[in-house]
């Protein structure tokens, strides 16, 4: 026993050390991140490509010592203890990652629900007499980031010589969002054919006032199921902690051996992919 007491101290030692050295290479070290413009634009404006890469592989060392020291506390046989931490640090490796893209759906979500105000403001700037340009400046000007943000880079690339059309055109290829697509569409034929922007553009606002309406009637009815696969893949935890709680000795096995582990490895593999199954089936692309 007391050899397991000097392991488990020596694998704690090892992952706080990780911590904290880990900070080193992460303030010191950037590695290369490759990606498309728009994959590489979108995560630059959340969060450090290169660092994110080192973080990823930090976690995974974290959670593998972490896991392992688990582990050998539970006095589990090595083999299942080196699984089990490799899985721990697959599973930090994959949270980062998970964390960034959602962050970058929430900006292109913000990006996409801003769109109509944008649009609005841009037409009535037009109905004032402003240039296409001005109209722009004017309108984001009382929006918040991400569209203020995104345009502003348009525009100093618009100043810096590059045609409205093209720096436009730019914007949407950086930008993964449905009615910039629409936007830029409606502004370039209108710039080519030389008809009224204001015009056009009016259109453009009834189709998005649609989309959104018809997105938030099908994100209404979705969101009930979503919440209950939701409940679903979490149901087994608290009726093992209740299980547990009633008979700890009838629940201890599933904990001790090696069969119960194979068991518990089993659930989650089950579980994982039944949730990715009803994910899929209550996702709705528009």
């Amino acid at each position: 026993m007391l050899t397991n007491e000097y392991i488990i101290f020596g694998l704690v030692f090892a992952a706080v050390f990780l911590t904290v050295v880990g900070l080193f290479p992460l303030c010191f070290f950037q590695p290369r991140v490759s990606g498309t413009a728009a994959e590489m634009y979108a995560l630059r404006q959340v969060s450090n490509p290169e660092r994110t890469a080192l973080l990823q592989l930090f976690c995974a060392g974290l959670g593998f010592c972490l896991v392992l020291s688990v582990c050998m506390y539970l006095v589990l046989e090595f083999w299942l203890c080196f699984l089990l931490a490799v899985l721990g640090g697959i599973v930090l490796y994959i949270v980062p990652g998970r964390v960034i893209a959602w962050r970058i759906a929430r900006r292109n979500w913000k990006f996409e629900m801003q769109m109509l105000d944008f649009t609005v403001a841009v037409v009535s700037n037009l109905r004032s007499g402003f240039a296409l340009p001005n109209a722009i400046e004017l309108a984001i000007e009382h929006l918040g980031n991400p569209i203020r943000q995104d345009f502003s880079l348009m525009l100093a690339e618009y100043r810096l010589g590059v045609e409205l059309s093209e720096a436009i055109n730019r914007m949407n290829d950086r930008i993964s969002s449905e009615n910039l697509q629409l936007f830029t569409a409606t502004v370039c034929v209108a710039i080519r054919s030389g008809g009224g922007i204001a015009e056009v553009l009016e259109n453009l606002i009834h189709t998005i006032r649609k989309r959104k309406e018809l997105e938030g009637k099908v994100r209404s009815l979705t969101a009930q199921f979503n919440f209950e696969s939701l409940c679903m893949v979490l149901l087994p935890i608290p009726v093992f902690l209740i299980l547990y709680l009633l008979d700890e000795e009838l629940m201890r096995p599933l904990l001790t051996t090696t069969i119960g582990w194979w068991g518990i490895a089993a659930i989650v593999v089950l579980e994982l992919i039944g949730f990715k199954v009803l994910r899929s089936i209550g996702k709705v692309r528009f």
